[in-house]
């Protein structure tokens, strides 16, 4: 059991909290590994098209998702390799 400031709390309990949140960091980093993999695809188009500006809009969104997630990432927060 673990004490907590509302309480005891079953190790059970906690076990299943813990491998929730280890699932949820494991669902985070393939959703990042994903947009990178996409952005990695973006940049290797060439721009000679007429949505060029729908992808290079869709290159900048994705190194801001990538930036935001990496930066909660060094802020302390742990995330499964």
């Amino acid at each position: 059991m673990l004490l907590s400031s509302t309480g005891v709390i079953p190790s059970s309990q906690h076990k299943k909290e813990f491998a929730w949140l280890r699932y949820k960091v494991e669902e985070l980093n393939k959703n990042t590994d994903a947009m990178k993999n996409r952005l990695d695809d973006l940049e290797n188009v060439k721009l000679l098209s007429p949505d060029d500006l729908e992808i290079i809009e869709e290159k900048r969104i994705l190194r801001q998702k990538i930036a935001k997630m990496e930066h909660e990432d060094s802020d302390g927060h742990e995330m499964a390799a």
